[in-house]
């Protein structure tokens, strides 16, 4: 019977004698509730791996938010020190220890620059490749003399640096906060 046969997992069920345009308007109607199902399934799938890459994204910004107030205690607690030094220093030594505190007080606004472009990359779709770790020193070396005129530094690459995969625009940042 009709019961029995939707019991059993029937989707429908039409009774004898039907209509030929009944038996295609309820055909067409599975049709489209399949499609519909499989619809939600693969946007259930594309859903599972959005949430997935934001736990991946949330925990990357977890641990770089760490590792930045740590590397920032560094330069601002030197520039606090040497400021505290300066205001009792000789008045030969204070411009050295007002230098030394400007020096801090820089590599932290460059740490703090550099969190916020890395930033406005997190979760980017930029892919993932391989690059010479040279040619990305090499580039920020020429960004360091481009912004330090103030304070040149010699730097000298020697032998080959091998390779590195990751997202261009991190580790780029990366180089940057470790020479800057």
């Amino acid at each position: 019977s009709r019961l029995e046969g939707l019991e059993l997992g029937a989707e429908d069920f039409i009774a004898k004698p039907f209509h030929p345009r009944e038996l295609m308007a309820r055909v067409r109607a599975l049709v489209r509730l399949r499609r519909l199902q499989s619809e939600i399934g693969r946007r259930n799938i594309a859903l599972r791996q959005a949430n997935a890459r934001l736990q991946s994204t949330s925990r990357e910004i977890e641990l770089y938010a760490r590792a930045v107030s740590h590397d920032l205690r560094s330069p601002l607690a030197a520039a606090s020190e040497s400021l505290r030094v300066a205001d009792t220093a000789q008045p030969a030594d204070r411009e050295r220890f007002l230098a030394l505190a400007r020096e801090n007080l820089y590599r932290a606004d460059r740490m703090l620059v550099g969190l916020r472009e890395l930033m406005r990359t997190v979760g980017s779709a930029e892919p993932v490749a391989t690059f010479s770790v040279q040619t990305v020193v090499q580039e920020v070396i020429r960004e360091l003399r481009l912004v330090r005129t103030d304070h040149p530094a010699t730097i000298e690459i020697v032998g080959d640096l091998g390779r590195i995969e990751g997202r261009e625009n991190k580790i780029v940042h990366v180089f940057r906060n470790l020479l800057m």
